[in-house]
């Protein structure tokens, strides 16, 4: 058992998205909503580690502009299916 799922509590959301016909889960402890993306720019992305496509995915730079009125803000964009596939990635290069 993964130290991650050691610190799951009964308040822990697990988002699940398929990748290739398999289910992965992110648990994620403070999940406070899900909300449609209304606006997100197309910026240049720089720098960056070319090895390592977890951190390219996590730390994308892309950002989405969120919710309506006085409540819109921005907020960095994380792609569940393509943070699955390099997390797996990384896990069959690692065995």
């Amino acid at each position: 058992m993964s130290a991650a799922r050691n610190r799951t509590s009964s308040a822990t959301t697990i988002p699940a998205v398929e990748i290739d016909d398999k289910a992965t889960g992110f648990a994620i402890p403070t999940l406070k909503s899900i909300e449609l993306v209304e606006w997100e720019p197309a910026l240049l992305q720089f720098g960056g580690s070319a090895g390592d496509d977890l951190k390219c995915v996590i730390h994308s730079g892309k950002l989405a502009r969120i919710g309506s009125g006085s409540t819109i803000r921005m907020l960095p964009v994380l792609d569940p299916e393509k943070a699955g596939r390099a997390f797996r990635a990384r896990r069959l290069t690692a065995a």
